[in-house]
């Protein structure tokens, strides 16, 4: 028996309500939210042994029975107002149908949630995106993707709250080497 489904409503309450623009000040945070993301999606596609990686629909591969409803999906892509590209739309729709799972208790202490630091990226303004040739492009800043094992083994982000979002765009990284390096 699923559990209230309040992940899914939670999440896609917090989507309707970002202000989508591609343009911000805080880009240095923006881009360490998406080296979270990638460190998550790795873990999670290691576990999985699936991909592919960085870009995908992890709950599909958990368990493609259990999705959010298509009209609720529907609702939160219209909300976006034609906002974002390939990348931002469908990470959006596969936060939502993770968040389902998540109503349906799958547990997330071992791996947490992949999609959190990325709608945060995203309400912080920005988008997110791949180029070609292998970087990762977040509102100007561009670091090279690299690989799923040297993602999953990056220090992880030690929170997600404001005041340690606002260190990152006043002061870097804290740990240098967890910056990405611009092309």
């Amino acid at each position: 028996m699923p559990r209230k489904k309040r992940n899914l409503e939670q999440r896609s309450h917090s989507i309707k309500l970002i202000q989508w623009s591609n343009s911000s000040t805080e880009r240095r945070s923006q881009a360490r939210l998406v080296q979270e993301y990638l460190r998550r999606s790795a873990l999670w596609t290691l576990e999985l042994r699936t991909g592919p990686w960085p870009f995908y629909d992890i709950a599909d591969r958990i368990n493609p029975d259990i999705r959010a409803p298509e009209p609720l999906v529907d609702e939160v892509v219209e909300s976006m107002s034609g906002a974002g590209n390939y990348f931002v739309l469908h990470t959006v729709k596969w936060s939502l149908h993770f968040s389902a799972l998540k109503d349906h208790g799958l547990d997330t202490t071992k791996i947490p949630d992949p999609f959190t630091p990325l709608l945060l990226m995203y309400t912080r303004g920005g988008m997110v995106n791949r180029d070609s040739t292998g970087f990762i492009e977040v509102d100007g800043l561009s670091f090279r993707l690299g690989s799923v094992e040297k993602a999953a083994t990056r220090k992880p982000l030690a929170s997600l709250d404001e005041k340690t979002l606002q260190e990152i765009d006043e002061k870097g990284w804290p740990d240098r080497a967890a910056q990405p390096p611009q092309r």
